[in-house]
């Protein structure tokens, strides 16, 4: 039974190895479809693994669906959000399922991406039908590394452009945060930030910042010696010339 153009002629056929182009498979019957476009054709056909209806007037495939004929249908590719996993069902009511995951069941859990592939085996005809899905995620926000610098210095940290919000540890919500020691006392400090993406998706990251006094001389000129005094030294320098 199917849809086409009101009053087309609907010609069927099949052919037991898919995928099926109808022209110069086996031709089963043609029906005419009624003044609304509706058609139906009720009868017992042996073995029709895949089954074709054309609307010869137009040379467009018609569409229909067959009462006795299984076949499988994945969900619609899917974009998760980092953490999530989803279950892909098969259907009930084969024979047989054959993952491209190696699983057997009807249905499996999935939390990476990728492309998923499922083949079914009917149980009357022993006929085939596979679909295939792919599922996709969302990377999430990423700081940069940890990282020293001195304690006289600030760095900028971005998180990224095209979040619908952000929020840092002190509750600000731009994309840009400058991280800097104002009080002048800690040695490491701990930054982090919550966004959201368009999606809906929520994600945080947070990067550790080691602040150093960055003891050094801010000089020293090519003609001179520097002569550094007991060896090894720890953060004491006689400078002499």
């Amino acid at each position: 039974m199917g849809t086409a153009r009101p009053n087309s002629r609907i010609e069927l056929f099949y052919n037991s190895d898919p995928p099926l182009v109808a022209q110069g498979k086996t031709f089963i019957t043609a029906v005419v479809a009624d003044t609304s476009g509706y058609w139906a054709y009720i009868a017992s056909i042996t073995n029709p693994c895949d089954i074709t209806a054309t609307q010869t007037d137009s040379g467009k495939t018609s569409e229909f669906s067959i009462v006795s004929g299984l076949r499988v249908h994945l969900i619609e590719d899917t974009i998760l959000c980092p953490g999530e996993s989803i279950i892909l069902d098969a259907g009930p009511g084969f024979e047989g399922y054959s993952w491209n995951t190696i699983d057997t069941s009807q249905s499996i859990i999935v939390s990476t991406p990728g492309i998923y592939v499922v083949e079914t085996v009917s149980p009357e005809t022993h006929c085939t039908s596979s679909d295939t899905v792919e599922i996709s995620m969302t990377t999430g926000v990423s700081l940069l590394a940890d990282t020293i610098i001195c304690n006289t210095q600030s760095i900028t940290l971005d998180a990224g452009a095209g979040y619908l919000s952000y929020q840092w540890q002190d509750s600000s919500t731009a994309q840009f945060f400058s991280a800097i020691d104002t009080t002048g006392s800690q040695d490491t400090v701990v930054y982090f930030v919550n966004v959201v993406d368009t999606l809906g998706c929520a994600s945080t990251d947070s990067v550790t910042i080691i602040l150093d006094e960055c003891l050094y001389l801010s000089l020293i000129q090519s003609e001179e010696f520097l002569k550094v005094f007991p060896n090894p030294i720890y953060r004491i320098l006689e400078h002499t010339t």
